[in-house]
């Protein structure tokens, strides 16, 4: 069985190891409890942010680390985005 298992391994690839690190972060992910897996990056926020419960009514995410000055949505390219408007 040890050699068995021990081959298969050897036959993964690069690409194969990565694939099963990406799955299991997907599958281990936070952020998933909170925003739809099919919205694009939620797997970014586990990396880049926390979340937090406050009094069991509502959950709040916040990025980790902001430069000084940093405010959300403070140009009209991020709210446009937020938004998904078509400002032209």
């Amino acid at each position: 069985m040890f050699a068995t298992t021990f081959r298969r391994r050897l036959r993964q690839t690069v690409f194969d190891r990565w694939a099963e690190s990406r799955d299991s972060k997907e599958d281990d992910s936070t952020s998933a409890k909170y925003v739809s897996r099919d919205t694009v990056g939620y797997s970014d926020l586990d990396d880049n942010g926390t979340w937090n419960e406050v009094r069991s009514t509502a959950t709040f995410g916040y990025p980790n680390q902001v430069d000084v000055g940093w405010a959300p949505y403070s140009t009209a390219m991020e709210l446009r985005w937020s938004l998904g408007l078509d400002l032209g």
